[in-house]
């Protein structure tokens, strides 16, 4: 019954209805204020991880903004070095219906060049890949091999990529990715239709207090196929990965997860 709401062109009655539906379990994981670490309610641990580090050692620092708290990631300085900010277990699967809600952060132009990041839900840490094929997997996604587009130039813009272990759907949003800014995306998975929605919206510069009225989440892509398998239990986090086209430390600026399923 709470998918007959799922209304495309309003977001938030959607959000209204499911809040109130005593049925469903909810958890979030928020950075905890001038902190490096984040609080969890109802939600598996949740931290900042080294995934490679072959090169300078990897840190984690507190990234308070004045668009909010965030806990900042900083991988090595060699190719292939990774972070990710996730849960020590899986969360979630795509049978129980989960809506989870991603805030996070882009680094400077310097740190968003020569990266893949990953933003998402994942059956298996996806640092390492450039397509989603071979997980079971949700996620937006940047890899500026794949995508050979920059962000200082205006012209790179997110991508909703799916993976059901065998085949990746991708779709290219109209969302710009603008360096040092405050994005909120949302994936929902519906099992009865096989589908996962993602939803996300640019919330301005990161340095700046959010501007009200806040900008409405948008739904940026719908995927039927090539969606996480239903029964496959799922990490929920962010990951970001040194390309070898120019190796520089790079960033995972996260600032909170949040899910609601059944």
């Amino acid at each position: 019954m709470r998918n007959n709401y799922d209304l495309p062109n309003n977001t938030q009655f959607p959000e209204a209805i499911d809040v109130h539906m005593p049925w469903r379990r909810r958890g979030r994981a928020t950075s905890v204020p001038a902190g490096t670490t984040f609080l969890s309610a109802n939600f598996p641990a949740f931290a900042h991880t080294e995934v490679v580090d072959s090169g300078n050692a990897a840190t984690v620092a507190n990234g308070d903004l004045a668009c909010g708290s965030l806990v900042t990631s900083v991988t090595g300085a060699a190719a292939a070095d990774a972070n990710a900010v996730v849960t020590a277990t899986a969360a979630t699967r795509r049978d129980w219906n989960p809506w989870i809600r991603y805030v996070w952060v882009t680094g400077s132009n310097t740190h968003m060049a020569s990266v893949r990041m990953w933003i998402g839900a994942w059956s298996a840490d996806p640092s390492a890949v450039d397509t989603l094929a071979t997980l079971s997997a949700a996620c937006f996604g940047w890899d500026t091999v794949v995508d050979g587009t920059s962000v200082a130039s205006g012209t790179a813009f997110w991508k909703c990529n799916s993976g059901d272990t065998s085949t990746q759907k991708s779709t290219t949003t109209d969302v710009k990715i603008n360096a040092s800014t405050l994005y909120i995306g949302e994936i929902r998975m519906n099992t009865a239709t096989a589908q996962v929605d993602f939803y996300l919206a640019n919330m301005g510069l990161a340095a700046s207090p959010k501007a009200r009225p806040l900008p409405n989440l948008k739904r940026v892509a719908s995927h039927a196929s090539s969606v996480p398998v239903a029964t496959t239990p799922l990490f929920l986090g962010g990951t970001v990965t040194v390309l070898a086209t120019a190796a520089a430390a790079k960033r995972m600026i996260m600032g909170s997860v949040e899910i609601s399923q059944d």
